[in-house]
């Protein structure tokens, strides 16, 4: 699923090498991402469903919003 999150940079220290990392999220999320630095290796699964979780949060607050009526008066 492609989210609001996927575009956003990402800012980490690598504990293998302590370079800092800034990458785009959906690099982080994918199961093969390794620090561009030093090739280490990251478990990301978690991190992946949990942005994915909150992608699918905004996208449900963006349809409520949808459905707010808004009466002006004048």
């Amino acid at each position: 699923m492609r989210g609001f999150f996927d575009s956003q940079d990402f800012d980490f220290t690598c504990p293998n090498c302590k370079r800092h990392v800034k990458t785009p999220v959906s690099k982080v999320k994918r199961s093969d991402f390794k620090c561009p630095y030093c090739g280490g290796k990251f478990e990301t699964s978690q991190f992946s469903r949990k942005i994915d979780e909150a992608n699918r949060e905004i996208e449900r607050f963006k349809q409520q919003l949808g459905n707010i009526k808004i009466e002006i008066k004048l």
